[in-house]
């Protein structure tokens, strides 16, 4: 963890994979051996990581726990509530990163569960517009929403080029 102390906004994208790669690591090694997730130190650290200022850092750290999630090294429904509560204190361009990976989280969720359908089934939801609120609610009434990326993610998903 040592090497990110070195990071400033001038380092290239593939000094901080490299990085996040080594947390990456870490976290699925300590997973294997049953250790929780509260219990592992690098989650925490990956989380400040998603806080930075620097913008690849910040956006690499939420796509790394998206990659935690989508290896099922981390449950997806723990990984959003972490990010969520991240959003109220953080700053425009922390917003966007962190809602990036939410988005990323929720179409890994939806793919997974539409290709567990049977034919003629039809999806049924899990999140609603009250209780268990969908998250895309969350963001839209947080005070600090940047419209225009929430809106940007939402036609992405409607346009979305995957058919699944």
């Amino acid at each position: 963890m040592d090497e990110f102390k070195n990071i400033t906004n001038a380092s290239s994208v593939v000094k901080i994979s490299a990085c996040l790669e080594k947390i990456f690591k870490k976290i699925t090694e300590s997973r294997e051996k049953k250790i929780s997730e509260q219990n592992i130190k690098e989650i925490e650290f990956l989380k400040t990581q998603c806080k930075s200022d620097i913008v690849q850092l910040s956006l690499l750290s939420s796509q790394t726990f998206v990659r935690l999630v989508e290896g099922g090294v981390l449950d997806a429904s723990n990984v959003l509530t972490m990010l969520i509560s991240m959003l109220p204190n953080s700053s425009p361009t922390q917003y966007t990163t962190i809602t990036e990976g939410i988005v990323s989280i929720l179409l890994l969720g939806l793919k997974r569960k539409v290709a567990l359908l049977k034919e003629n089934e039809n999806f049924q939801c899990q999140f609603g517009l009250k209780t268990q609120q969908h998250p895309l609610i969350t963001l839209l009434q947080s005070s600090a929403v940047n419209m225009n990326d929430v809106a940007n993610k939402i036609v992405g998903i409607c346009n979305h080029h995957d058919q699944q």
